[in-house]
């Protein structure tokens, strides 16, 4: 599924990482689309958004719906002033352009986006352990303790679903959390207190520019 900021090109190489540590309980606090997520194989593991949509989205697929095979102009309208709902998120991101939370709606010859995004769920889910819980809360929330944490976070100095976002809190709370759990955190840079643990050197969908994605973790 289409999502601004997703992880579908690195997601196995990040979760390849996370695999190799203990098998401590897992905390995903940015699922998003899942991109790494499905390839995480942890006895315990929580993901949680802020976005409701994602969640009622993700645990609907646990429950076994199926997103639509077309999701046309109008109805895609329609859903961006409707109530948080599974649907509503395949057509948010899915059916937008470059994933972009209702940025407008994405055409293409000779492709169908709600097509596309219900096959990629469909194969997340499937891949994805039946020890997932999913839930709906700001990161801030969660008071992890002794786990693996991955977070996502929208990048600085890039287009945010979250326009109140601090990264100064952030990054105040990964430092706390990093006293007793172990958390990695995706971004392009980070403060002088966290150091980069892995590479990987991608082109972005939209501008076809080589990027370096980057995993940071607390210097200890």
């Amino acid at each position: 599924m289409h999502y601004l900021g997703g992880k579908h090109k690195i997601g196995p190489q990040i979760a390849s990482y996370i695999n190799s540590l203990p098998d401590l309980p897992y905390l995903e606090p940015f699922v998003g689309a899942g991109w790494v997520l499905q390839y995480i194989r942890k006895t315990d593991m929580l993901a949680s958004d802020y976005h409701p949509d994602l969640i009622l989205m993700w645990q609907a697929l646990q429950q076994g719906w199926i997103p639509p095979n077309d999701i046309v102009e109008d109805e895609y309208n329609a859903l961006k002033y409707a109530a948080p709902s599974a649907l509503r998120s395949v057509a948010g991101f899915g059916c937008s352009y470059g994933g972009k939370w209702f940025g407008g709606y994405a055409r293409g010859t000779n492709r169908n986006y709600a097509l596309e995004a219900k096959c990629s769920l469909i194969d997340k889910i499937c891949r994805m352990s039946p020890n997932v819980i999913f839930r709906w809360c700001d990161y801030a929330d969660h008071a992890p303790n002794d786990c693996i944490i991955y977070c996502d976070p929208p990048y600085e100095g890039t287009t945010k679903f979250h326009q109140s976002f601090s990264h100064k809190r952030f990054w105040n709370i990964m430092r706390k959390w990093s006293q007793n759990n172990i958390v990695l955190i995706s971004e392009y840079q980070a403060p002088d207190d966290f150091k980069m643990v892995a590479d990987w050197y991608i082109k972005s969908d939209i501008c076809s520019k080589e990027r370096v994605e980057k995993l940071w973790r607390k210097n200890d």
